[in-house]
């Protein structure tokens, strides 16, 4: 996935982690079950998954 949540969507991904996370998990969030994804929704079949304390690549 190629995607900017560095800038402008920072504060949407902090919410949509906020609210998935798990600690323990590797959490695998549908891309429809975010409510108005700021990159729009890819038309193949999406999913996200939730790390915590990623590095910055």
């Amino acid at each position: 996935m190629v995607a900017d949540y560095e800038g402008k969507n920072n504060a949407y991904m902090h919410n949509v982690f906020d609210k998935y996370y798990k600690p323990g998990y590797y959490t695998l969030v549908n891309q429809y079950e975010l409510k108005d994804l700021p990159s729009g929704y890819a038309t193949v079949p999406t999913y996200y998954v939730l790390f915590k304390d990623q590095p910055k690549w």
